[in-house]
Formats: C-alpha cells, sequence, structure tokens
C-alpha cells in the first residue's frame, strides 16, 4: 500500500488593536508621515517603541522623520512568492532614515539586482490610499527625495498630536493563510482508507492487548509494534463533550453544537468528533451514540466521512 499524501492550507483571521507608539506609528504611515522615538539616551529608533530596548526607560518623545534614507545591507528575491509585497523581483533590505539610529525593515524596488548596492540613498514610495499599514510605503526606490525634506521634528506636544496620528484609532487585521502537504505515513493512511470504505479500524499492541483508534505504528504504552489491525463497530459511548457556543472563520455547523470524545466499542482510547440530530442540553457522558456516514459518493480516505455520531437511545 502506498501513503496518502494531501495539500491542506490552513487560514484564519485575527484583529488587534494598537495603542502608544505602535498607533503614533501606523497612524501616522496611513497620512503618509514617518515617524520614530526619541529614547531618553537620545537615540531615534524606528519604529517607534514604548521603552527603550537597552535601558527600559521610557520612550520621551516621539519625532517625525523625513522619507529618504540609506540601505545598510540587503538581500535580493529573485522569484517573490503569492504573499510577497510585490510581484516582482525586489530587495529586501534594511532602510536607516536620515536621523534616525536603527534600521527599518521593507522592500527596495530596484528594477534589477545590480542596482542595488550597500550605502544607496532611497527613498518612500507612497501608496495613494493608507491604511495604517507598513505597506503604505509601497517600496522604497533609488534617489534622493524631491522636494524639500520633512525636518526631524521635536517632542510631540499638542501642537504635533495632529500630524502624529488624527487621534486614530488604528486596528490591525491580518489573513494568515500556511500551505502544506499532509503526509499521514502508513499506518494512518490504511485508517483513513478504510473511513472511506465505511470502516473504521483500530490497532491492537501484541503485548498488553491496548486497542488504539486511530491506530499508531507503535503502542504508545509499552512501544511494542507493529500493532495487529482490528476492525471496530461504529457504535460507542461519549466519554465526555463540550458545547461550542462562539462562532470562528470557517464554520459551517449551526450554533450551538457539540464536540465530544467519543470511546468505541471495543477500544481503549477515545477520539474526538461531533454529535449531532440532539439538544446540547440533552447529550450527557456515557450517552450511547452511532455514527452518521455520509452518502456513498461523498466517501473518501478522511474523517469528513463521518458525517457526525448521534444518540442511539440505548439505556435512555
Amino acid at each position: 500500500m502506498a501513503g496518502l499524501r494531501a495539500p491542506h492550507t490552513v487560514t484564519y483571521s485575527y484583529r488587534r488593536s494598537t495603542g502608544g507608539a505602535t498607533r503614533v506609528f501606523l497612524a501616522g504611515l496611513a497620512s503618509k508621515e514617518i515617524w520614530a522615538s526619541r529614547s531618553a539616551t537620545g537615540s531615534i529608533e524606528i519604529p517607534p517603541v514604548d521603552w527603550d530596548p537597552r535601558t527600559g526607560a521610557a520612550t520621551e518623545e516621539f519625532v517625525r522623520l523625513g522619507e529618504q534614507g540609506v540601505v545598510r545591507s540587503w538581500t535580493w528575491v529573485s522569484s517573490p512568492g503569492v504573499n510577497s509585497p510585490l510581484p516582482q523581483p525586489f530587495a529586501l533590505a534594511l532602510v536607516q532614515m536620515d536621523g534616525a539610529d536603527t534600521a527599518l525593515l521593507h522592500v527596495v524596488d530596484a528594477g534589477d539586482e545590480e542596482s542595488m548596492s550597500t550605502g544607496m540613498v532611497v527613498h518612500a514610495d507612497w501608496r495613494a490610499e493608507g491604511t495604517g499599514s507598513i505597506l503604505d510605503i509601497r517600496a522604497f526606490v533609488p534617489g534622493p527625495v524631491k522636494g524639500d525634506q520633512v525636518p526631524t521634528s521635536g517632542p510631540l506636544d499638542s501642537s504635533l498630536t495632529e500630524a502624529a496620528g488624527r487621534g486614530l484609532t488604528v486596528d490591525v487585521d491580518t489573513n494568515v493563510s500556511i500551505p502544506y502537504t499532509y503526509v499521514p505515513g502508513l499506518t494512518l493512511s490504511g485508517f483513513l482508507l478504510a473511513l472511506g470504505e465505511r470502516r473504521i479500524d483500530g490497532g491492537r499492541c501484541p503485548s498488553c492487548s491496548g486497542v488504539y483508534v486511530p491506530p499508531r505504528s507503535r503502542c504508545p504504552e509499552c512501544r511494542i509494534g507493529p500493532l495487529e489491525p482490528v476492525g471496530l463497530p461504529d457504535r460507542g459511548s461519549i466519554a465526555s463533550y463540550t458545547v461550542v457556543h462562539i462562532p470562528f472563520p470557517g464554520l459551517t455547523m449551526e450554533l450551538p453544537f457539540v464536540c465530544a470524545w467519543i470511546r468505541l466499542d471495543g477500544a481503549d482510547v477515545p477520539f474526538a468528533h461531533l454529535v449531532g440530530e440532539v439538544d446540547p442540553d440533552d447529550v450527557k457522558v456515557g450517552q450511547r451514540v452511532e455514527a452518521v456516514w455520509v452518502p456513498d459518493r461523498d466517501l473518501a480516505p478522511t474523517w469528513e466521512s463521518v458525517s457526525h455520531f448521534r444518540p442511539t437511545g440505548e439505556g435512555q
């Protein structure tokens, strides 16, 4: 038997609010302004920080920088990925803005690798609409900024508050997508293939006789292997459960619903699955349940071949 392989993608979204130095920095970017912080020792930090990373002292003030800087180090990205900030090849660089003591990590759109060099002067190329993201700077591009430079400002007092974010609350929305290939191995591949045939197979340890679902390559108790294949019924009992009330991205079930640990008859360990066709208030530990399989056309080597478990009515 050949082992299974399947492409998967983990996706999720989350939102976080920002405050302090992060809010000043992101709100400034939304207004095409670059802000840094001045520490108690006088160093200018970009991105700005609320606390000096060396002494732990609170930031004394925020300062506005110009749009020009110098490349301190870089690496060339010749094959951008689908989530890269630019579709064409670019340099990922540490850019030290004029007046700053630290460097900002961003991309340089130089056209080709031969045009990049350490020490080259670059300036910010802004997107038309700002959203409060580092990507509001589309990229840094070679050459000095045209026109007058914005001088380094003094303390962030009431006269500068409007420039440093205009009192905006900045929320950061992040959508994460992580593709990967799942390779379950031969033992679990056999288990998944059996699910596609309406069977639930376990593994029995030849030493302690423990039965595990899904089967393992070796017994987790005595480390003996391989386990002996054993067919199991698709009935069992609820060992424990929880009722889900809170929605989450990708949810396809109606709230509330029950997720339970189910121990099949003849098995020594439970597994997690959904319990349906019952009011969540009527679910109990020890309740007898049976598998509800999907129609034949939907059977596949996956746990989703079992739509859910439902109460059998036994012992009620």
